[in-house]
């Protein structure tokens, strides 16, 4: 049973290290590690039937190693990896067993896959396993992929290390690669649809209750802020006062913040729209300007990262009584 856990561990290890191409820093052994291309790019995979079946399944890595040497054995060898991802930090630490290294024979080579793995390494007469140290955050990772289909949105980190004499001994190789989404940098592309536009657009619309919408990832969460427009004060001004407070709602609770006196909206929410309530706020008022923005937060290792959209305004149109008690939109009206 307890062998049988360490196989799964080191299933979620070998599916998230879509590293290739690795070579360490010494010319007696060569070691490369190639994933397939689809994985790569999709990051889609079954777990719960790999995990099921021992890792075997379709082709997700080839690793090969190779001692240069003719004459000389490479003896006490032992590997340690570690994962990581932004918004997790450290996932996982996996290293040999202490006093169970491995050995290549002059010119062996030696090729490991998912199909294999699951038995030690294939060639190698020792037997090679392995003993793992989760975080806290890493375990809550591993628990939620059960099941998972997919992958979470995020950039992976695997640094893979091979020491000699123990698994703390001589460093004779270490290299770090990634993959997956870069959540920072994917958010850079987000931008506003409406409602209003560039500041110094002079936008009206006429309802009182817009649907604020915004183009922009589905894996970050949002800060929307709505402010009316105040005197002399520019709309980075009021905007910059805005965010000196917290947020009055979070998603699915009430936030501990509180508006200013200019502030009309200050919510978090999670996708791309929200649309004004018609009760719980101050009402949007006929003739006035207002100013809007979204303020990306991504969650990273090191904390909640911020990211701000353009300043956006609208006015909200006049609104006039005709004959019959029919209303009509005053537009001329509205500087």
């Amino acid at each position: 049973m307890w062998l049988r856990y360490i196989r799964q561990v080191v299933c979620v290890l070998f599916f998230l290290l879509l590293v290739s191409n690795v070579k360490p820093a010494f010319a007696q052994l060569s070691m490369e590690f190639e994933i397939d291309e689809t994985l790569e790019n999709s990051q889609v995979i079954n777990i719960q039937s790999l995990l099921a079946n021992d890792l075997k399944g379709p082709a997700l890595f080839r690793l090969f190693l190779q001692n240069q040497k003719s004459s000389e054995s490479l003896n006490d060898l032992y590997l340690r990896v570690v994962v990581e991802s932004n918004k997790v930090g450290r996932i996982l630490e996996v290293r040999q067993v202490s006093g169970q290294p491995f050995s290549l024979d002059p010119g062996q080579q030696l090729f490991v896959n998912n199909n294999n793995v699951g038995n030690g390494l294939p060639g190698v007469e020792e037997g090679v396993f392995f003993e793992h140290n989760f975080t806290e955050r890493g375990r809550e990772f591993y628990n939620g992929l059960q099941g998972s289909t997919s992958l979470p949105a995020d950039q992976y980190r695997i640094t893979v290390e091979l020491y000699q004499g123990s698994v703390n001994g001589e460093l004779l190789g270490s290299q770090t690669d990634s993959f997956g989404i870069n959540l920072a940098e994917k958010t850079l592309g987000f931008y506003l649809l409406s409602p209003g536009d560039e500041v110094g657009s002079e936008t009206i619309i006429s309802s009182r209750y817009p649907n604020f919408q915004w183009q922009g990832s589905l894996d970050v969460r949002y800060r929307l802020l709505v402010v009316v427009s105040k005197g002399d004060e520019s709309p980075q001004s009021l905007m910059d006062g805005a965010m000196s407070t917290e947020p009055i709602q979070l998603v699915g609770a009430n936030g501990s913040g509180s508006l200013l006196d200019y502030e009309m909206l200050d919510i978090l929410v999670d996708g791309s729209g929200f649309q004004y309530p018609s009760s719980g706020v101050q009402n949007l008022e006929p003739g006035t300007r207002y100013f809007w923005r979204i303020v990306s937060q991504l969650e990273t290792n090191d904390g909640i990262e911020e990211r701000e959209s353009e300043i956006w305004s609208f006015t909200l149109a006049e609104m006039h009584k005709l004959s019959g008690g029919q209303q009509a939109i005053e537009v001329s009206s509205i500087l």
